[in-house]
């Protein structure tokens, strides 16, 4: 009874990846359709703080990475995102998912992931909100990620860093935008060379909403018609100040924009409702 049952949740799993994969494939159709420039919700590895761990690892001050983890000791008010008491899952997909980007874009692809996502009594209602993940990047480096959202003790016993250790320095820095939150507190990369004290690493702004902010700056730089495409003309723009025809450019196509955003939007539920049965 039991092989006969693994077949059919087996199939329904692969259904379930293929239905995924197909409304992505749908969305990325529609944008190279539409010329849209999209972007992945992956917002840590642009928090000041990680953008400075990633100035220092360019100068090569770290020296060669082989160790990075991850700790997250926290009280996360999960009351304040009412849709979350309905979620099946929860910390991997809400929380983790930005440190396991982060960990990629400093090690690259794991070759393979180990990992383990518990409730905890203190929220019962909720899916899991602790978790262990160690990802294998081959030797020597070690990577994990350690979470606990649901420590709501003394503040000071609650931690939340990321922390990189080279042959030559190591480097933590504290993600404050989640400690006593929603209030939060700053972020704060230290540096620490071998023989020398811990040196702070000043910085400006905090996760948020620094992170946004940077996150559409790229968008914005990668679109055809801002310096890619000088007004239209097809040739790069010489330097970051814009020309007058740009500007004036720029007025006529957000004019423009105001109007054809609504049939975007009118446009992508037909092509979806078109698709609808590969989405569903």
């Amino acid at each position: 009874m039991l092989l006969a049952g693994i077949e059919p949740i087996a199939a329904r799993l692969r259904a379930c990846d293929s239905r995924r994969t197909t409304r992505r494939t749908i969305d990325a159709m529609f944008c190279r359709k539409k010329g849209l420039v999209a972007a992945a919700n992956f917002q840590l590895r642009w928090a000041p703080n990680m953008l400075a761990a990633a100035s220092l690892r360019e100068t090569d001050a770290l020296g060669p990475v082989h160790d990075m983890e991850v700790q997250v000791n926290v009280h996360t008010p999960w009351e304040l995102w009412n849709f979350l008491a309905a979620a099946p899952r929860l910390e991997i997909l809400y929380r983790s998912i930005h440190y396991i980007d982060l960990v990629r874009a400093w090690l690259g692809g794991p070759r393979s992931v180990y990992a383990k996502t518990v409730r905890s009594p203190r929220t019962p209602d909720l899916a899991a909100t602790r978790s262990v993940i160690v990802l294998d990047c081959g030797d020597p480096i070690r990577a994990y990620i350690a979470t606990n959202h649901s420590h709501d003790f003394a503040p000071i016993l609650q931690r939340s860093y990321v922390q990189w250790e080279g042959t030559e320095a190591a480097l933590q820095a504290r993600m404050g935008a989640i400690l006593n939150c929603p209030t939060g507190k700053p972020d704060s990369p230290i540096l620490a060379e071998h023989g020398q004290g811990p040196t702070s690493i000043p910085i400006a702004g905090n996760w948020f909403p620094t992170d946004l902010q940077v996150r559409w700056g790229r968008c914005r730089l990668m679109s055809v018609d801002y310096r890619r495409n000088c007004h239209g003309s097809g040739r790069r723009h010489p330097d970051d100040a814009h020309c007058r025809s740009c500007l004036s450019f720029q007025r006529t196509r957000r004019r423009r924009n105001r109007t054809e955003n609504r049939q975007v939007r009118e446009e992508y539920f037909k092509w979806t409702k078109r698709n609808q049965a590969l989405i569903v």
